[in-house]
């Protein structure tokens, strides 16, 4: 039987970066819900007839008017590929620039640092795994940083809104693709170059690793693969966790998981 105590350690450790994945999961299916209940009801007008006259109540009038969205079509699909102007190549915010928006833009600490350490991560990886030079290395980390940077202001328009304004920053095309392609599933967009197949398998592992070293004493001293990839087995440990999206994630790539879950060990666990 758990304790009171580790269960509160628990929600704790999930609230700093896997809380937020639930609660976006959680506005899906609401999301998902209301459309499927949307497309039910027109289906009854258009097959009793009744869409074919003078709508009788506001309610029919919303939906007929409404787009209907399929079980299969991701509910925060942004509706297209492409993304900025290739004539913005190697543009970005400076560090500082990068930050401010950050700050703006995220009230919440906890998720302020969940997108650091995936930053963090992803600038590291380019630099001591794809021999990326500085500028390269940039565009990585600053991927990493705003990827949920519209998610606390605005969860129902999440990646839209943040993918328009560095398009109207003029960032960089790779860095906003890169941010439009971190959840495959919630975004229809799929990760194209290994910076945009990373960012998406760092995102899920960040968060998770981060809720572990949480619940541990000495957090992040002493952490070790075997623990976390028990934790991954561990259904109701950080269930709102998609295990489902790291397994396709970590298969879109050639390196092993186990050595992704030592590579963000060693270099989130210093990141404030």
């Amino acid at each position: 039987m758990t304790s009171p105590g580790s269960n509160l350690l628990q929600l704790e450790a999930v609230s700093t970066g896997a809380f937020f994945l639930q609660e976006k999961q959680q506005r899906v299916k609401m999301k998902r819900r209301r459309a499927g209940k949307a497309h039910f009801m027109a289906e009854v007008l258009r097959l009793t007839g009744a869409g074919g006259g003078t709508l009788r109540s506001k309610k029919e009038k919303r939906i007929s008017s409404q787009k209907i969205f399929f079980m299969s079509t991701p509910i925060l699909a942004l509706g297209r590929s492409s993304f900025g102007n290739p004539e913005n190549k190697d543009r970005l915010l400076t560090n500082e620039e990068a930050l401010g928006l950050l700050h703006d833009w995220v009230p919440n600490e906890r998720l302020r640092l969940h997108m650091k350490q995936v930053g963090a991560v992803m600038k590291a990886w380019a630099l001591e795994r794809e021999g990326a030079d500085e500028l390269t290395a940039r565009k990585w980390e600053q991927a990493g940083l705003l990827h949920d940077a519209d998610w606390e202001k605005y969860p129902d328009s999440h990646c839209r809104v943040i993918i328009e304004k560095l398009e109207e920053l003029k960032i960089d095309p790779e860095v906003i693709h890169c941010i439009a392609s971190h959840g495959p599933k919630y975004f229809g967009v799929e990760p194209e170059n290994k910076m945009d197949r990373m960012i998406y398998v760092f995102d899920e592992l960040s968060g998770f690793i981060h809720a572990s070293a949480l619940i541990r004493p000495t957090r992040y001293e002493g952490m070790d693969v075997k623990g976390i990839l028990k934790k991954l087995k561990t259904a109701s440990f950080a269930a709102q966790v998609s295990r489902d999206d790291i397994n396709d994630a970590i298969s879109r790539i050639d390196t092993p998981l186990e050595e992704i879950i030592q590579f963000i060990i060693d270099h989130q666990k210093d990141v404030q």
